[in-house]
């Protein structure tokens, strides 16, 4: 009978700890820095006049979060790139650039250089919303000039290419995918809540996930998320290049994250990301007719700190 009686009790406590509440938000420390380092490997095929081709790119870095102040909710940070590398495979060549590289001959890395420690501005709420963002245009003012010699036409798709991969649309889709996916109330283990996002990089698309507190560890929060994606067929086409381009696509994102238990910033994640559709060229002068290329992308991210 006293062995029935210490199972019942061992059994609610195992049952209470499993049923306790937590509030799952941003905790940092006023003139604490945070960083995140950050991996995104992709790996997109596309059919391009009836010839298949692949790329595989591989962007990442390491970031710098420092509160310089609290407000009521509300985090001003002073946000920078401390390191940031971009390498592509094109039909077998490979290609890299890196902030850390020292080769006044390579134009690319120069310019990812240039762009560290400078600063951005950025309101961000406990519940991990991002509320505005300043100084990111900055980013890329000036950075020209030390290339006098560089053709205007190939400093503009240089610009073009920086802004898709470390501008404020690439920017805000990394961050929010550590950082905007708490609840609004207290959950416990299994409990799950949806949040609603929009995705911008070269394509603007709607995001609905649902996230699960998975299990709660010692130091940190295991949380899950499942998403389902897609654009939007009526959306503002995308330029490049004097090119608009409309994308119809849909896919799904599957996410684990660890959360640490006392600040809420990401100790680890990991982000698997499929999409496919296609990409449709507006008919314009150059490209007489426009042009559909089926596409379909993979990109598997990962997060530190």
């Amino acid at each position: 009978m006293k062995k029935i009686l210490n199972l019942v009790i061992v059994i609610l406590i195992i049952t209470s700890c499993q049923k306790q509440k937590v509030k799952l938000e941003l905790n940092l420390i006023k003139n604490e820095t945070y960083l995140q380092k950050f991996n995104s490997d992709m790996m997109i095929t596309e059919t391009v006049n009836g010839q298949p081709m692949d790329i595989k790119m591989t962007i990442g870095g390491t970031m710098s979060y420092k509160v310089i102040n609290i407000l009521d909710s509300i985090y001003n940070m002073d946000v920078t790139y401390k390191v940031l590398f971009l390498k592509m495979n094109l039909q077998g060549r490979d290609i890299e650039y890196s902030s850390e590289k020292k080769d006044t001959n390579d134009i690319f890395s120069n310019i990812l250089g240039l762009l560290k420690d400078k600063s951005i501005n950025m309101n961000i709420s406990k519940a991990g919303r991002i509320k505005d963002l300043k100084g990111i245009d900055s980013l890329f003012s000036g950075i020209f000039e030390m290339f006098p010699n560089l053709p205007e036409d190939k400093k503009q798709q240089i610009k073009e290419q920086m802004k898709q991969s470390f501008g404020e649309k690439s920017f805000k889709g990394n961050l929010q995918m550590t950082t905007s996916i708490f609840p609004e109330t207290t959950v416990s283990i299994g409990d799950k809540w949806k949040i609603n996002s929009v995705l911008e990089s070269t394509m603007k698309a709607n995001l609905e996930t649902t996230y699960e507190l998975k299990d709660i560890k010692d130091s940190c929060y295991i949380i899950t998320g499942t998403s389902t994606l897609n654009t939007n067929k009526n959306g503002k086409d995308f330029e490049m290049s004097d090119m608009k381009i409309k994308y119809d696509f849909n896919g799904t994102i599957v996410s684990e994250l660890k959360i640490d238990k006392k600040t809420g910033w990401i100790i680890e994640g990991k982000v698997n990301q499929e999409m496919s559709g296609n990409a449709k060229v507006v008919d314009s002068e150059k490209t007489p007719g426009g042009m559909n290329i089926p596409m379909k992308m993979k990109n598997v991210m990962t997060f530190t700190r």
